[in-house]
């Protein structure tokens, strides 16, 4: 089983949202590097909420569409030689 196997079908549109969000963030100069994943988490959580709702569920979706999201943003980071 994939880990994107569990995220709704609905919100499978988040994920690449937050990656490029992830990006753009990363390369703004007064957004400190630490302060990323935060922002990328909350963005995640509210942008499922409103797709779906707000339930537990839709916050749990949000979550690990965010860490899929910032996962595969250092995984393309570290697989390449900056």
């Amino acid at each position: 089983m994939d880990i994107v196997d569990l995220v709704n079908g609905k919100l499978m549109i988040v994920i690449p949202v937050l990656w490029f969000l992830s990006a753009a963030l990363k390369d703004t100069p007064f957004i400190k590097k630490w302060i990323i994943p935060w922002v990328i988490s909350a963005v995640g959580i509210i942008l499922c909420v409103l797709i779906v709702g707000l339930d537990i569920q839709s916050i749990m979706q949000g979550i690990l569409c965010s860490g899929i999201a910032l996962f595969g943003s250092f995984g393309r980071k570290g697989s390449s030689k900056e």
